[in-house]
């Protein structure tokens, strides 16, 4: 397992698909879509499966569920991670682990992800202060989810 590869699956929706994992989470079979996790590397039943443990506040299996995927380094795993994080309370791991350094402040991606989690932590102000550089930029102005770079890294069990 590479960032590159599972940059693929996300984008192509390789391995299971997120509506196919969303069908067995439904059933009841939470512990089949841990192991096509854990077995297979496949992100969307990880990404699923650690949402379904958040709801239950399980936080330190959410964080298992992740880690394979972490380590690549890629980003969407990254985000998931600082959002389970958050959940658990444990604030500044979260946003240290995501925290953009100068170069990634320039990227909308970064920013408006960043500013997000910063919101949810109850960190406004810092929100703001990360996007007003920004202000005149026609990205900041358009909803998140109509954003064509938009991925879907903070939802479910990190929203």
């Amino acid at each position: 397992m590479n960032s590159d590869d599972l940059a693929w699956q996300a984008d192509n929706y390789g391995g299971l698909p997120p509506r196919k994992v969303d069908l067995l989470l439904e059933h009841g079979h939470l512990d089949l879509v841990i192991r096509a996790a854990e077995e297979r590397g496949e992100w969307f039943c990880a990404e699923r499966a650690a949402q379904e443990l958040c709801r239950s506040h399980e936080f330190g299996r959410a964080l298992k569920m992740t880690e394979p995927f972490v380590a690549t380094g890629w980003p969407t795993a990254l985000w998931a991670k600082a959002g389970i994080l958050l959940r658990a309370g444990r604030t500044d791991e979260a946003l240290d682990l995501v925290r953009p350094d100068k170069e990634g402040r320039t990227s909308q991606t970064v920013c408006r992800h960043f500013a997000e989690l910063l919101t949810r932590a109850g960190r406004v102000d810092e929100a703001i202060d990360l996007l007003v550089p920004h202000i005149g930029e026609p990205w900041i102005r358009t909803p998140w989810w109509r954003s064509p770079k938009a991925r879907n890294v903070t939802s479910g069990c990190w929203s």
